[in-house]
């Protein structure tokens, strides 16, 4: 799990989340079963945070 997924699911602020893509955060980033960070953040969060990944 890279930061950005672990931020998104754990509630992160646009700010922070902003932060890591400044960072270098790769958003494409996949884990073993194949999840992006937004993915995982619909599924598991269910919030905002999504629109911020995709630059709403």
């Amino acid at each position: 799990m890279t930061d950005l997924m672990a931020a998104v699911v754990s509630g992160a602020t646009r700010n922070e989340v902003q932060d890591l893509l400044d960072a270098g955060e790769d958003v494409n980033a996949r884990v073993a079963n194949g999840w992006t960070a937004l993915m995982q953040n619909e599924a598991l969060a269910g919030d905002s945070t999504c629109r911020e990944l995709l630059g709403f």
